[in-house]
């Protein structure tokens, strides 16, 4: 599934008219000094529902600060969503239920975002893959990955314990 939200930013214009006094703004210009423009910044990241109910888990960094949440799901359908509660240091909550979880532990990077960090790679968006914050026994790749390359990742990490 996709998630893309939008975050509404309310800024006053720059105060640069002490260096440039002759500079031809009028004063209904939408950027003169002092007036509040309005921006809105977009984001798009990835999720998964984890209950009947549709709740869904998806990184902090895609939802923070939203003022609009759309769910797209793979057959192309729209649904708004609110934020239920986050954690700004999930990667800690990862590691947590990484150490709370019994042995033998199977950990299963599925999808590009989840091997590699996807098309955000290592940046202010993203850790990276799963393996930057808990040990990983197998790989799979894709954008969605195929039902069958999902069986066939799950059933190497089994062998390979």
């Amino acid at each position: 599934m996709n998630i893309s939200t939008t975050q509404v930013i309310k800024q006053k214009a720059p105060k640069f008219f002490p260096f440039f006094p002759d500079f031809p703004f009028s004063q209904d210009s939408p950027d003169f000094e002092g007036r509040e423009r309005e921006f809105r910044r977009q984001s798009l990241g990835s999720g998964f529902i984890v209950d009947s109910d549709g709740y869904i888990i998806t990184n902090n960094h895609v939802v923070e600060n939203a003022d609009d949440i759309t769910v797209t799901l793979w057959d192309e359908s729209e649904y708004k969503a609110k934020v239920k509660g986050r954690d700004p240091k999930m990667d800690i909550a990862l590691r947590r239920t990484y150490d709370a979880t019994p042995t033998p532990k199977l950990v299963v990077a599925v999808g590009d975002c989840g091997c590699n960090g996807g098309v955000f790679g290592e940046t202010y968006a993203s850790l990276g893959g799963i393996d930057k914050v808990i040990p990983v026994d197998a790989y799979i790749s894709g954008c969605p990955p195929t039902p069958a390359a999902l069986l066939n990742g799950i059933l190497k990490a089994i062998e390979g314990k």
